[in-house]
């Protein structure tokens, strides 16, 4: 491991007797605070199987990222409606399109009853985040919003859910989905306490991939672009004196970024080599493409749990399925 520096000031030093009642209590807050963040990088690990191998996730993001663009590129803006935690989330998600210039609005589903849905107009697409697809508030303003008693913009808008299931109040009632597939509920990895934790992230870094995407096809992938009206729209804080001291520089590769470590299948392709290349490297070159690792080790995973020899490791089959999905 590398050599830490410590740069803090010296430890507090507590009374011997003080130390000795809190020592088993440390540890195991510590011992909860690992797990906790391992349950979270697995969760993030879910999240993005899900988006690679599940046509249903693939197809509903395609549709979503289709008619929200539909929406910018006809003048209109993105609206997002959330409760709690979602509307806080969802927040945030408009602070980052309105920073990168795309029109965008937040709005919460009580003070909309109360006439903030004025702000809705003709042409807006509507994006609903309710991880659990149940929130009281959310399924009432929906309601409203396709009885003939809402104004005609709200009744004619394009409603986008991000929720968990498909299957639930919300998701049914809105004509595309952003799915968060969770792995586990809060509860099993957080003895009962339900707080939103697991969802909370996954609400988060979906609604971040998502607003950086759709900021892609927004500029028609002039990166360039994307990059300067962001730099325009912060000039100030930390961002805005680090863009302000650096010259202009083209946006890398996405595919040859060297923040990754990318590794090519090794030949003769023994499973030790596979072993050792899958986990030394964050994606793998294969012909012109490249392919997440952690997908290869799913697969291998899967297939040494059901007691197939060697020989029948689909690598290869793998391989040609993902780039034709991805391509």
């Amino acid at each position: 491991m590398p050599t830490e520096t410590n740069i803090f000031k010296p430890l507090r030093q507590m009374q011997p007797q003080q130390q000795a009642e809190n020592t088993e209590l440390l540890c195991n807050s510590m011992a909860t605070f690992e797990k906790l963040l391992y349950h979270h990088e697995l969760q993030m690990q879910h999240l993005f199987e899900m988006y690679y191998q599940s046509q249903l996730h693939r197809d509903q993001l395609k549709q979503s990222l289709s008619l929200l663009l539909q929406t910018l590129r006809s003048g209109n803006k993105v609206v997002l409606l959330g409760c709690g935690k979602s509307h806080i989330i969802a927040s945030k998600a408009v602070a980052t399109l309105r920073s990168v210039g795309i029109p965008s609005a937040i709005l919460h589903p009580t003070e909309a009853m109360h006439g903030d849905m004025g702000l809705i107009q003709q042409g807006d697409a509507l994006l609903v985040c309710s991880s659990g697809g149940e929130t009281d508030e959310i399924v009432q303003f929906l309601k409203y919003a396709s009885s003939p008693l809402a104004p005609l913009p709200l009744q004619n808008i394009v409603k986008i859910g991000a929720c968990a299931k498909p299957e639930s109040t919300i998701s049914l009632m809105c004509d595309s989905l952003i799915l968060l597939p969770q792995r586990y509920p809060e509860t099993e990895v957080q003895e009962g306490l339900k707080a939103p934790t697991l969802s909370t992230t996954s609400m988060l870094v979906t609604l971040d991939c998502l607003c950086i995407s759709l900021s892609e096809m927004y500029y028609d992938g002039d990166l360039s672009l994307r990059s300067q009206i962001f730099n325009a729209s912060h000039p100030s804080g930390g961002i805005g004196r680090s863009h302000k001291s650096q010259t202009s520089i083209a946006p890398a590769d996405p595919e040859l970024s060297t923040i990754d470590r990318i590794g090519k299948l090794p030949k003769p392709l023994d499973e030790l080599n596979l072993l050792q290349t899958i986990v030394l490297y964050d994606w793998i070159q294969w012909k012109s493409h490249i392919v997440p690792s952690k997908l290869i080790q799913k697969l291998y995973a899967e297939w040494k749990n059901g007691g197939n020899l060697l020989e029948s490791f689909p690598l290869e089959d793998f391989l040609e399925r993902h780039v034709e999905e991805h391509t």
